[in-house]
């Protein structure tokens, strides 16, 4: 008796993780990118080198909704992504941790965390008990609980500081990150400040 021989698995047509395919952008006259063709495979870290100017931020800016390919495609898990927006890019759980933070100077750490999705109360006033309990729980899990007060005014952030609130507002939110994009975030940090990220 024979068993029927099996054929090997196809592979798949487009390989896990983000991709992009040809990725162009110009700006007016200027061609920013050309042909970019990158994987970055889940599970690893993959680190973009380049000479100021390369267009490196521009890539990123790409893979995160910022800006729309001129040409080329991106995908993750081989589906096409139309990335419209860095919200249509959280959607899809692609995070960007950028080089300049962005924070509100006149609310709290906490406040700047969830920026965009506070809890409420009857739909309207701020729940500063819910939002407590959130801040604390997201501080212990990530290990920050040491570095950053969720009481302190965006504006009396110091640089490293304000690259950990980038961070964490990355790491927390309805959809769970699929893809963090660092952009040079450990250029203001000092040493246990990277060694806790």
């Amino acid at each position: 008796m024979t068993t029927p021989s099996r054929s090997p698995a196809a592979p798949p047509a487009h390989p896990p993780g983000l991709t992009a395919e040809n990725v162009g952008k110009r700006f007016g006259t200027v061609q920013a990118l050309q042909g970019i063709d990158l994987n970055f495979p889940p599970g690893q870290v993959t680190a973009l080198m380049g000479e100021n100017g390369a267009g490196k931020s521009t890539l990123l800016r790409i893979l995160t909704g910022d800006h729309r390919p001129t040409e080329g495609r991106v995908l993750l898990d081989g589906e096409v992504l139309d990335l419209n927006s860095p919200i249509d890019a959280r959607r899809a759980g692609i995070r960007i941790i950028p080089q300049e933070p962005e924070i509100i100077p006149h609310v709290s750490v906490a406040e700047n965390v969830y920026a965009g999705a506070l809890p409420r109360r009857a739909g309207r006033c701020l729940d500063r008990a819910e939002l407590r309990r959130r801040i604390t729980d997201d501080l212990d899990r990530l290990g920050f609980t040491k570095v950053l007060d969720p009481d302190l005014l965006g504006s009396d952030l110091t640089a490293a500081q304000r690259q950990l609130v980038e961070i964490l507002r990355a790491l927390t939110g309805d959809t769970p990150p699929r893809v963090i994009a660092f952009d040079e975030p450990t250029s203001s940090l000092s040493e246990h400040e990277v060694e806790a990220l």
